[in-house]
């Protein structure tokens, strides 16, 4: 068994610690920072991970929301050219700090080609699609 391997008592501690009322909404690299400021050691962050998984307690804390299973988006498929066409807004920077002209492009899928494009000059924001 290596030297620096956890033994029982500290993955214990490890649990208990991140169940505390103080760090069960935080993730294991913050606790291990708060400790350290308060001049408690007990384990690596990568220790404190691997041990929360090995009891399964390695999720999403706090107010932080797991990843949303959304629907793929629906493909489009073109046998010839302009069957499909598709719409891209790109902001272009200019000389000017802050300022930034918005590039309207409408692409064939088929052909990969451009159909129309526009750089539109705004007066004011309400001008703006």
């Amino acid at each position: 068994m290596p030297g620096n391997k956890l033994n029982e008592w500290e993955k214990q501690k490890i649990i208990k610690t991140c169940n505390l009322p103080q760090y069960k909404s935080l993730p294991p690299s913050q606790i291990v920072q708060m400790l350290a400021d308060e001049g408690h050691y007990i384990a690596s962050e990568s220790s404190f991970y691997r041990t929360l998984r090995e009891v399964g307690q390695v999720n999403r804390r706090g107010r932080a929301e797991g990843a949303k299973n959304s629907p793929k988006p629906k493909g489009y498929n073109a046998t010839e050219p302009n069957q499909v066409w598709s719409w891209d807004i790109t902001y272009l920077a200019s000389s000017i700090r802050g300022v930034f002209y918005y590039l309207y492009v409408i692409e064939d899928i088929f052909s990969r080609k451009i159909v129309g494009w526009e750089i539109p000059v705004f007066v004011n924001k309400d001008d703006r699609f």
